[in-house]
This record gives C-alpha cells, sequence and structure tokens, in this order.
C-alpha cells in the first residue's frame, strides 16, 4: 500500500448560484499551504463550496475548521463531492486545514487551506482629494502640465501670469507646490494657458497677439521665430509623430493647419476641415493624442467653438493615412443624445478607453462624466456604482463639477488640478484611481 500523503490537486465545483467559484486555482506554497494565488472575483461567496481534493493516495482525509465564534475546532469527515454526487459542503470563511491519511494508515500530511477573494471592487474608481486650494489667486485661463518629471500650474491671476511646480513624480496628499518665477522674452500679452503643448522636450503656447512662445523647463519662455508668411500661430492643436500642429490665422483671417517638426519651418495642411454643419474649432476644444489597439497614433478632437464662437456639434478623430503618409482629419458621428456639444472638457486615455471630464454645453450645464470604448465613435454614462464623483455619500469632500480642469495620467492614476464652474475658480488636486490597475504589483 502507498505511503504517499501528498496533496496532487483541489478544485472547486461549478455552483450555478455561486458565481466564478470553478475559475479557482489552487498552488501548494511551501509545501505546506493550499492557495488560490489568483484571487477569486470580489464578492464571491466561499461559505457553501463544494471542494474535490486529490493526493497521491488516500485512506481517509479530515477537515478541521477553526469556530471562532464557538471557540472550538470543528471536523469534518470528508466523503467526497463529484460532478455528478455532492457530499460534502465546506464553509471556506473559517480557517481551514486538511489531514490526509495515506492507503497504508500510518502516513499523514496536513495542509493549511487559504481561498482568496478580492476585498476590493476591481471596477470601483477610487477618488481621493489631495491638495485643498494649491493658491488662492487663480481665474479660469489655467493649466496643469506633467513635464521633465514634475507638475507644472500655471495661473492666470488676472494681474500677473504665476507658475507652482511640485518636484515630485507621483502627486500625494504631502507634495508641496513652489511659486516660481515666469520669464518670458519678450513679454507676452495674455497667455491662452489652456493650450499648451508638449512638443519635443519643449513646451509650446501663444498669447492673444498670436506670438508662439516655447521652453524647455517650464519656467523661461523665448519668442519662436518662423517661416509663416502672412500668417500667425493662432493655437497650438497636438503633437503626434514628431510633428507639432497648429491652427494658423491669416492676415486675411482665414483659418488653416500647419505643422512643423521645430516649430520654426512650417507646412501648410490646408484650410479647416469641415463638413455642412460638422465645422472644426479654433478655440475651447479638448485634444488627446493615443495609440489605438494595434499601436497607431490618433488624435480626437472633442467640442470647441468655432470662428465665431458657435459650440460646434462634431467631434474630430485624425490620422495619418497608411498608403498617402498624409494626415487625414474626419468627423465623428453626432450623436447629441450621447454627447452634446461641449467646450472645455478634459480628455484622458485610460484602461484602453477615453474618459471625457467637464464639458460645458451651450446652456452653461457642465457634463460630469462620459467615457468611450470606441476611440470616441460612441459615448456613455459610467456606471455610477464603479465611478462617479464624490459626493457626501463617499464620507469626503465632494467634487464639484467643473470645466477647464487639467487631467493628468501618470503611474496609472488620474490627476485632476483646478478648472471653473459658475460660482468660482478651483486650484485643488485630486487623484482617481482604478483598483484592478494595481493587483499585478
Amino acid at each position: 500500500m502507498s505511503s504517499d500523503a501528498s496533496f496532487v490537486s483541489m478544485i472547486f465545483l461549478r455552483n450555478d448560484s455561486i458565481p466564478n467559484l470553478n475559475r479557482a486555482v489552487f498552488t501548494l506554497v511551501d509545501d505546506s499551504i493550499i492557495v488560490n494565488l489568483d484571487s477569486l472575483p470580489f464578492g464571491t461567496r466561499i461559505d457553501s463550496v463544494w471542494p474535490v481534493f486529490q493526493f497521491r493516495s488516500t485512506y481517509f482525509a479530515l477537515l478541521f475548521q477553526e469556530n471562532i465564534e464557538k471557540a472550538r475546532i470543528d471536523t469534518v469527515v470528508l466523503l467526497g463531492n463529484s460532478p455528478n454526487r455532492i457530499n460534502d459542503t465546506i464553509n471556506f470563511t473559517l480557517p481551514t486545514r486538511i489531514q490526509n491519511r495515506a492507503a497504508n494508515i500510518d502516513t499523514i500530511r496536513t495542509y493549511r487551506i487559504k481561498v482568496n477573494v478580492h476585498q476590493v471592487e476591481p471596477e470601483l474608481y477610487v477618488w481621493r482629494e489631495l491638495n485643498r486650494q494649491i493658491t488662492t489667486d487663480t481665474t479660469v485661463n489655467q493649466r496643469a502640465v506633467f513635464f521633465d518629471n514634475r507638475y507644472l500650474f500655471y495661473v492666470d491671476t488676472g494681474t500677473e501670469n504665476v507658475l507652482y511646480a511640485s518636484n515630485e513624480s507621483i502627486l500625494t496628499s504631502t507634495s508641496m507646490w513652489t511659486r516660481r518665477t515666469l520669464n518670458f522674452a519678450p513679454a507676452p500679452d495674455v497667455l491662452k494657458l489652456r493650450n499648451i503643448v508638449e512638443h519635443r522636450q519643449r513646451l509650446y503656447l501663444t498669447d492673444n497677439q498670436n506670438r508662439l512662445y516655447s521652453s524647455s523647463d517650464g519656467e523661461n519662455w523665448n519668442l519662436v521665430n518662423h517661416d509663416l508668411v502672412n500668417a500667425e500661430i493662432y493655437n497650438p492643436l497636438f503633437s503626434m509623430n514628431g510633428l507639432l500642429w497648429a491652427i494658423v490665422k491669416t492676415n486675411t483671417n482665414e483659418y488653416r493647419l500647419a505643422f512643423s517638426e521645430n516649430a520654426e519651418q512650417w507646412t501648410d495642411w490646408g484650410a479647416l476641415p469641415e463638413r455642412d454643419i460638422r465645422k472644426f474649432p479654433t478655440n475651447n476644444y479638448a485634444v488627446l493624442v493615443f495609440d489605438s489597439p494595434v499601436g497607431r497614433p490618433r488624435v480626437v478632437i472633442v467640442g470647441g467653438t468655432d470662428r465665431d464662437g458657435n459650440i460646434i456639434p462634431a467631434n474630430w478623430i485624425g490620422q495619418t493615412d497608411l498608403r498617402s503618409g498624409e494626415m487625414v482629419f474626419e468627423p465623428l458621428p453626432i450623436r447629441p443624445n450621447q454627447l452634446p456639444p461641449v467646450q472645455n472638457a478634459s480628455l484622458i486615455h485610460y484602461d484602453n478607453k477615453i474618459i471625457l471630464f467637464g464639458g460645458t454645453e451651450s446652456n452653461g450645464n457642465i457634463i460630469p462624466l462620459r467615457e468611450s470604448r470606441n476611440e470616441g465613435l460612441n459615448w456613455n454614462i459610467p456606471d455610477s456604482a464603479f465611478n462617479m464623483l464624490p459626493d457626501s455619500a463617499f464620507n469626503v469632500r465632494p467634487f464639484e463639477a467643473r470645466s477647464h480642469q487639467s487631467v493628468i495620467v501618470s503611474d496609472r492614476r488620474i490627476f485632476l488640478i483646478g478648472g471653473r464652474n459658475d460660482a468660482r475658480s478651483f486650484s485643488d488636486v485630486w487623484s482617481v484611481k482604478l483598483n484592478r490597475m494595481y493587483w499585478a504589483e
């Protein structure tokens, strides 16, 4: 008779009343613990489980369970389960050991059983306020960026332009924001802070005189001398595939698109793309550059206003044509029931979807959250059970819906900084993370 009482395998039989149980995969760790290293989904019940054990040989097996409430050890003689016959229903919420006696009756092996179940909802977005106020003096003209491994928050106070910097790669509740000196040569007119674009390790922005400035450190800015004839840089738009794209305005008040490698020598792309009422924005748009599932860079442009200040009803997507190598812009379908025309929203690419924060409708209402899982073709309101703006039910200070906020993704977290609603401007800092993004650690 065999004297080998060692463990071979353990599975849970399918139970239609408890989904996911049969997905558990158990491993022997340290030659003494039977455990599922990949936890079962959040909320999976383990109080009525049908286990199946296999050992090298067995005469009989016992389960010892610590009943903490009754201060005793309960013993269960296992009769054995199979898909056709259930003899043992076990509550694995109790500390459990299994003792197997080999066929020779004399050899015994005992193992501890640990059934892991995720204790947090994997799809939950966790919001946390990190800083209530970076500064008391701010207006709607503001922008935060993550540049050169630090966070920069640019603020127009109404009388001057101010920079606050945090020299930390990841923002926390203890992160310090230090006021820094901004130097411009020559002195600018009112800066269009919201349209700052990073390109080739430099930041670019324009002022109200359509002068283009650049900076390599975010603090010292110099005028860019470019070769555009009878035209000026109206707004930098985005950087993609090594090219900086911008909206340019001619001396005849025509708006066009142009691109450049170095922001000095520019190539005219053409007039702003338009399809019937689907115009291309010149101001107050949200831009996001991201990689498609096959790794192809794309840009999506959501909302904004046209040259006459009207909120446009269309969103746009741009990508390089694989045959011609030229940039192509196409309007996305108009679906106002999913995402009405908006301005001053913010976009990020997170967990393989696009999330939109805080667009303002023509009636002044703020759309707090939308998400798209197909690159902007369709939009929906996130499931409030998993992702919603914090209110008093979260036992934290409510997050006031707003537009103009800056949204940054770093270390698999979303950071929201500042913004504006009808009542006031903000300079607070919030972090948002999806629980599931951290389970691989």
